[in-house]
């Protein structure tokens, strides 16, 4: 059995706040997408996680399923301090 590569990208917060200031000066999202070979929904959810929550809200989602992971075992472990930040 072979494996198959991961298509899952992962890109700095830097590059994703570029595009989106690209979006947010008026450039065409469709010609954007085809530019970078990514999907316009992919665009449309970095816009519109940065209009929510700022650059930080663009941290790369692996960053944040870790954080996630560590809230919920400090939560089980009924750790208040760490259920505080």
């Amino acid at each position: 059995m072979s494996k198959r590569k991961s298509s899952h990208r992962v890109f700095s917060r830097e590059f994703k706040v570029g595009i989106v200031r690209r979006m947010l000066a008026g450039e065409n999202v469709s010609a954007l997408a085809r530019e970078l070979k990514f999907t316009r929904k992919d665009l449309y959810v970095w816009r519109d996680r940065f209009l929510a929550g700022g650059p930080e809200a663009l941290r790369a989602t692996h960053h944040r399923l870790i954080q996630e992971r560590q809230m919920i075992f400090a939560f089980e472990r009924g750790d208040v301090r760490a259920q505080n930040r």
